[in-house]
This record gives structure tokens, C-alpha cells and sequence, in this order.
């Protein structure tokens, strides 16, 4: 093929001199300039109007300029010899030609060939324009949500320079909770050689994934928070009493895992990105095969020394220099079931107490005199064991959520009717939850939201009555209308402000604002997958072994005040959106702090997230 322009080259020994002075090779510089390789140009690259491609190996930028550009270059090319002769180590721009193409028709196109500070297959974290016209200039933490690619300015980099200090080493923490997310907190605060003890109330760990045919005590009908207990112990030493089943059973409950649970997304997205599970695992693993994955996991990391079995904490206090715990343990003894009870002192705490805790039972009129008259009609789905037990029985589920969805469809073989009540329009914005309620048998019933417990003339006589007036009775009422994180053990001295779901004074859902050396695991605002943990687990070991950082009390609180993930149509996007910002945070301030540590996946997102 043949290319008609002629080609100009200007001042060529001055450039050739520079190049040698910037160590730039002859033949390489040939070699990645005109090798036979389409240039690769940049797309959208500034106002000014000009073109810009890289060459071959991403090492130079090739600018078009105008023509006035090109004349100011010529009359500055001597002061910039000199300057560089004088500065080998300058900041300035690294130009190595100038030069002009000309085609046939008498088009002249001049250019310029600079070095490539930024090549494009390095990751860029966060992007500040820090041009010295104008100061006091600040991109809102809002555009920064919307945005990902948002460009900082200088206001955005001096509040990195406010980072929380901890008043010293954090070298003792506790874990409350061997589940999935305990568990994955613990292995990286051990990596990250601080001295780690895990509570778990259970005989086991795993959380939610261990099976137990025994049926949870009854919550209450309607929620209420539970009302704080006095424990007497004593300040140093140990207490110990004998009690009964029962009681044991109602502060170490099973968890909410039914026989044929299973999960409702393929295994690749619910296992820790480092440790997949095996190749003939199944798609949709069912408990046991989950508990199985997360036991190896405990003992690959040789996290079971560390673990506590049977201990439950029963207040969680801040004192002056961290937090103490009120731990009790449950031992069988000749005489019957002995609890002991005592003291710990530790510099931080992990929240990571599981999603399933206290059932939520929604006050809805008549509920409660409901329950009184007929308190074997109504369960919540954390009572729920086997569908075989609702045999040849109408059944009302109250939620049409994940779990709601579940249990339609386990029951489908068994009850004799099946109806379940929608609070909200059945089409929902989330399109997962849309693709699971595509699947509930054709012939279940589907209601309003639930209005009252009684009959239309307000009589509680078993008659249920929905917001479009119909009413119905029914053998079976089975809530599936979620959890309430209370977190009973939180004494009122640590600040907590809960929501129903999630701490309302966390800085991104993980790290209470006003004293970061306690954190919260697996308490969400909305749905998500281990991943996320996984990367909240990372963050809360770099922040605490000082490889990380964490803003102010003042300026974290602004920012959870601003920050918003929204709520788009595929929940696992809104995960991944979540966790791009401390995928931000462990990159970025791994980088300036030049730390030797793995770098950590998933897109990036420009610092919301202060470092020193």
C-alpha cells in the first residue's frame, strides 16, 4: 500500500541530543514509532481539540498540535535544551521530536513526540487535576459516588491529609461469630500478626450453614428489642452456675438452616476469591457441602486453635482503653449444664455475629391476640425445618423475599394451599428477586400486604383480612419477613446506632464512626455475596495494622451522610459497586504508602476512603 505525504522533521540533532540525555535508545524508539502496528489513539482527550495515540509499546504519546504550537515550540527549543542540560532530573515534559506530515491536497499536520507518564496498562486508582490556576476547588463526594472516573481536586487531596490515628497498636482483638464472615475476618487479622480470639456461641462453627434438627425457641410475636440483662460478674476471676436445657437453648439457638437448604446462586459467587471451591462441587451446593467448604477453609488457615466453641458474649462495654467483653460458656458436667462466666479486655472488636439472629416479626393489628388464642398457627421461617410438617395444611407466608420464595416452593409438594402476601408491587426493581418469583408454582396465591389479624369487623376469630378487602383463614402462618440486628449484647456505652438491618453510624456498613477499633461484618444494607466479606475482611485487617486508613471521626460521617450505592435492577452489581470502594482503598493506599502486599481485585473507584 502506498501513502502519498511528505514528512518533516525539525531541529533533528537537538531532539536526538535529548533523547540520549532522557536514556532513550535509537533503535527502540524506531522500533515502537513506525514497526508495523496501527497506532492506538486515545479516545475523548481533552478540549483542546488535538489527537493523541500511544505507540506500540505504550512508552510514548504522539500529540497533534497547531501550528502557533508548533512555532512556540521552535522559539522555547533552545531555553528547553538548556534547562535539561542543566536539570537531567526536571519534571518537565519529556519531548523527544517535532515534526509535520503534509498530504496531497496541501493539509499540514504537525505533532509532537512526548514520553507517557501514565501508561495505560498500569491501574490508576484516583485522578486529582491539581493545575495551579485555580485553588480551593472540590469535587462533591456525591459526583464521586455517580461517577467512578471523576476527576479530584486539590480540596480532595488535602482532606487525605486527616486520617483517624489510633491512640496506639492494635495487637488483641476479638471475633464474635465463626461463621462465613468470622471466619474470613479472622484469617487476615492472624496474617496480619495480631493475637485473635473467636467467640461462637454453638458446638460448631459455619453459622447459618450447620444443620440442626432442634427448632429454635419462638420469637416474639410481634418483635421486640430485647431488653438489656444484668450479668453478675466479677471484675477479675470467673462465676459459675448450673441451669437447664431450655435456657441454654434460648441463648445458644440453632441457626436458621433448614434440611433442603441450598444456594440460590452458583457456587463460583459464594466462595472466597482465593479459595474456590472444588472442581465436582455442585452448581447450587446444598448445607451440608456449604459447611463442608467452610471447615476446610478454617482449618486450611489454621483458624481452629483460635476458636472458642460454646462461648457466647453477653456484653460488649467501651472502656478507656478499648472494649471488654462478658463471655459465658456452657460446659456439660456430671451434675447438668454448667455456665461459667467472665471478663476479657481486647484493643478491637469484630462484629461478625451473622445476618440471622433475631427473627422480625412485623406489628400488624390483631397479631398478637392472634397468636395468644392460637399460638401453634404461627411461626417464623427461622422455625422452619421440614415442609412434611405443614402436610395437607393451608399455609399463609407473610414476605415474598428470598426466603418467602423458598419456602413457597418447598412446601409445594406437601400443603394443601398455599398463599403468601406481597408487601409492595409484585414486580420488583431488583431483577434477581424477579427471576426467583418467576419460579413459585403457578397455583400459589399471591395477596396484598396482610391488613389485620381479625375479621372485617375487627374480631379476632382466626379470619385474616388483606389491604384489598378479602379475607381468609388459614392452618399455617409462616413469617418470612427477615431479621432484626439488635445486637443485644451491645452495651449503650459503645454508641451503636442501629437500623433494622444494619448500623446506622458505620462508615461504609463496617467501621463504627466514632471509635473505628470496633467493626461490623455481614451487616449489609441490602443483598450480598461473600466477596464483598471477603473484601470488608481485607480492609478491616490493613486499616488496623496500620497499612490502611480510615478518615477522621468528622469526615467519615460526612461521607456516610453523602454515600449512597443505589439500588440498580442486578443486586450483585450494587455489590460489586460497594465493593469497589475499599477495593480503592487497599490499592490506592498500598501504593502511596509503597507497601509490599498483594494487590487486591475489582474495578476501581477514585479514593472515598482518606489515607496518611
Amino acid at each position: 500500500v502506498r501513502y502519498d505525504f511528505k514528512f518533516k522533521d525539525y531541529a533533528p540533532w537537538v531532539f536526538r541530543h535529548l533523547r540520549e540525555k532522557f536514556h532513550i535508545d535509537a533503535a527502540d524508539y524506531m522500533m515502537s514509532l513506525t514497526h508495523e502496528y496501527i497506532l492506538s489513539e486515545i479516545v475523548s482527550p481533552g478540549k483542546s481539540g488535538s489527537f493523541f495515540y500511544y505507540s506500540k509499546d505504550y512508552r510514548f504519546i504522539i500529540k497533534t498540535i497547531h501550528h502557533s504550537e508548533h512555532k512556540f515550540m521552535l522559539k522555547i527549543l533552545k531555553n528547553y535544551y538548556e534547562h535539561i542540560c542543566h536539570n537531567p532530573n526536571t519534571l518537565l515534559c519529556r519531548f523527544y521530536g517535532l515534526h509535520r506530515i503534509k498530504l496531497p491536497r496541501g493539509r499540514k499536520i504537525h505533532f509532537v513526540i512526548m514520553a507517557n507518564v501514565l501508561p495505560p496498562n498500569k491501574d490508576i486508582h484516583a485522578t486529582f487535576d491539581l493545575k495551579g490556576s485555580t485553588v480551593g476547588r472540590l469535587t462533591p463526594d456525591e459526583e464521586i459516588v455517580k461517577n467512578p472516573q471523576a476527576v479530584l481536586k486539590d480540596q480532595n487531596w488535602k482532606a487525605l491529609d486527616h486520617p483517624f490515628v489510633f491512640k496506639k497498636p492494635i495487637k488483641n482483638v476479638a471475633v464474635i461469630g465463626a461463621g462465613p464472615h468470622g471466619l474470613c475476618s479472622t484469617r487476615f487479622l492472624k496474617e496480619s500478626g495480631m493475637k485473635v480470639k473467636v467467640f461462637e456461641q454453638t458446638g460448631s462453627i459455619g453459622g447459618v450453614w450447620k444443620y440442626d434438627e432442634t427448632i429454635p425457641p419462638k420469637p416474639p410475636i410481634p418483635y421486640h428489642p430485647p431488653k438489656p440483662k444484668s450479668h453478675d460478674v466479677p471484675q477479675t476471676g470467673i462465676s459459675q452456675t448450673m441451669t437447664d436445657d431450655a435456657t441454654r437453648l434460648e441463648k445458644q439457638p440453632p441457626s436458621a438452616c433448614y434440611r433442603d437448604l441450598m444456594v440460590n446462586i452458583p457456587s463460583k459467587h459464594f466462595s472466597f476469591p482465593d479459595f474456590p471451591f472444588p472442581q465436582d462441587a455442585s452448581v447450587f451446593p446444598k448445607h451440608a457441602e456449604m459447611l463442608a467448604y467452610f471447615q476446610r477453609y478454617a482449618y486450611h488457615f489454621e483458624l481452629m486453635p483460635l476458636i472458642e466453641l460454646n462461648t457466647c458474649v453477653e456484653k460488649v462495654t467501651k472502656i478507656e482503653d478499648g472494649w471488654e467483653l462478658i463471655l459465658c460458656r456452657y460446659e456439660s458436667v456430671p451434675e447438668g449444664l454448667r455456665e461459667t462466666r467472665w471478663r476479657e479486655r481486647f484493643e478491637a472488636v469484630v462484629a461478625a455475629s451473622g445476618l440471622h439472629q433475631e427473627p422480625f416479626v412485623p406489628d400488624i393489628k390483631g397479631l398478637t391476640e392472634y397468636d395468644v388464642r392460637w399460638p401453634e398457627k404461627v411461626t417464623h421461617s427461622k422455625q422452619f425445618r421440614r415442609p412434611e410438617d405443614f402436610k395437607d395444611k393451608n399455609v399463609l407466608i407473610v414476605g415474598v423475599g428470598i426466603s418467602g420464595i423458598d419456602m413457597a416452593r418447598s412446601l409445594d409438594e406437601f400443603a394443601q394451599s398455599i398463599t403468601m402476601a406481597s408487601r409492595g408491587p409484585w414486580i420488583s426493581p431488583i431483577a434477581v428477586i424477579n427471576s426467583m418469583r418467576a419460579k413459585i408454582p403457578k397455583h400459589v396465591v399471591i395477596k396484598p400486604e396482610v391488613q389485620s389479624f381479625t375479621n372485617p369487623y375487627g374480631l379476632v376469630d382466626g379470619t385474616i383480612t388483606f389491604q384489598d378487602g378479602t379475607f381468609q383463614q388459614v392452618d399455617s402462618v409462616i413469617f418470612c419477613t427477615g431479621y432484626s440486628h439488635s445486637l443485644s449484647y451491645m452495651d449503650p456505652t459503645t454508641g451503636v446506632e442501629l437500623g433494622r438491618e444494619y448500623a446506622k453510624n458505620a462508615f461504609h456498613e463496617v467501621f463504627l464512626i466514632s471509635d473505628p477499633t470496633f467493626c461490623f461484618m455481614a451487616m449489609p444494607r441490602m443483598f450480598s455475596i461473600t466477596p464483598y466479606f471477603y473484601t470488608q475482611a481485607v480492609a478491616i485487617a490493613r486499616v488496623w495494622s496500620g497499612q490502611a486508613f480510615v478518615p477522621d471521626c468528622d469526615r467519615m460521617a460526612k461521607l456516610e451522610s453523602e454515600f449512597n450505592p443505589g439500588l440498580p435492577p442486578d443486586l450483585c452489581a450494587c455489590d460489586v459497586r460497594r465493593r469497589e470502594v475499599f477495593v480503592s482503598l487497599l490499592n490506592y493506599q498500598a501504593q502511596k504508602l509503597q507497601l509490599d502486599i498483594p494487590r487486591r481485585s475489582g474495578q476501581s473507584l477514585p479514593m472515598l476512603i482518606s489515607d496518611k
